[in-house]
């Protein structure tokens, strides 16, 4: 067929064009020589949240971050995170809440300095929630009081009228509870124990996974039980059994979303998650690099949409926390534009 209007036949190659250049992985326009062509499509409201700059170098905050911590490094991506992995990530067999604390190394004004460094980076304050009308929403696991935190956040957005979703995932997995995390449960709630007669599971053996079940049987309101359910295949509680042993030997945010990815497969869509400050930063880069390796795996054309909301970091978060998420946060950066 010819096309005889000319101005059309413009306007047909330019959308094509278009099309071309967005089917890649990140933000529109996107693309470096390390990458082939991808027929999928990802992007988030975080894109412009990042540690590395557009021409590949780290952001200068993040190296004045270093120097007021007194950590050596070189300039390059790799020699920062080479830095960051030696002296800021947490040692095998040390969980968040058993990490030590840098404050009583600096002084009042150097404390500050870091803190407000930190709070540039995008670390602290809040993104706050907006209308939110997607496919999937997001509940990442942790300990028991930030997965209520999560969830209580969650209906207060469905009782608000600000979110609808299609499906709801609680991302759990094999980590066992510790004795004190089961205490704090069993005396704020007395129904604890009639639910694990219910599942006939022990407490000694009771996992992040049955524990989502435990928080949306107490904290879900009837309307969102009648209308999300498993029976359904709208409501998915994804439990995921891949360990690492360089994390305690237990499920980490990737491998929780690797579980949720491989069994329930979703076909693209817009994708949310409410996580709180430092760690939502973090395990946005995460999601983007499990959705980015789904995408390459897949036969068909996908598009994801990401969004994100975070409450504001907690004021007695310590700086170790703070540091191992951000050199997690690099590292992850790195992994999603293939810099390592």
């Amino acid at each position: 067929m010819i096309l005889k209007n000319t101005c059309f036949a413009t306007q047909i190659l330019a959308y094509a064009l278009f099309l071309n250049t967005i089917c890649c992985f990140g933000s529109v326009g996107e693309s470096d020589n390390k990458t082939p062509f991808c027929k999928s499509y990802i992007s988030s409201t975080l894109d412009k949240e990042n540690l590395i700059q557009e021409d590949t170098t780290p952001q200068l905050l993040l190296r004045q971050l270093l120097q007021l911590l007194d950590i050596e490094h070189g300039s390059t991506v790799q020699a920062i995170n080479c830095a960051m992995q030696a002296h800021c990530i947490r040692k095998p067999g040390l969980e968040r809440w058993d990490l030590g604390s840098l404050e009583q190394a600096k002084d009042t004004a150097t404390k500050n300095k870091i803190l407000q460094t930190i709070r540039q980076l995008g670390f602290v304050d809040a993104i706050p929630p907006t209308t939110v009308d997607v496919d999937y929403f997001l509940l990442f696991g942790a300990r028991f009081q930030k997965m209520e935190t999560r969830f209580e956040d969650f209906v207060q957005q469905y009782k608000a009228g600000t979110l609808r979703c299609n499906t709801i995932v609680l991302l759990g997995g094999i980590r066992s509870l510790p004795l004190q995390e089961v205490d704090f449960i069993r005396q704020k709630y007395p129904e604890f124990d009639s639910f694990l007669t219910r599942i006939n599971t022990k407490s000694t053996e009771l996992t992040e996974t049955e524990l989502w079940h435990f928080i949306w049987e107490i904290h879900a309101t009837d309307a969102m039980k009648n209308e999300y359910q498993e029976g359904k295949q709208n409501l998915c509680f994804v439990h995921a059994t891949d360990t690492n042993q360089s994390q305690n030997n237990r499920v980490t945010t990737n491998t929780t979303l690797e579980a949720w990815l491989s069994v329930y497969q979703p076909q693209g869509g817009k994708v949310h998650a409410n996580v709180e400050k430092p760690y939502g930063i973090r395990m946005e880069k995460n999601l983007r690099c499990c959705l980015k390796q789904y995408c390459l795996a897949s036969d068909e054309v996908l598009q994801f949409h990401i969004s994100w909301n975070s409450s504001h970091a907690d004021e007695n978060t310590l700086l170790t926390v703070y540091m191992d998420e951000i050199a997690r946060a690099f590292y992850q950066e790195c992994v999603l534009k293939e810099l390592l």
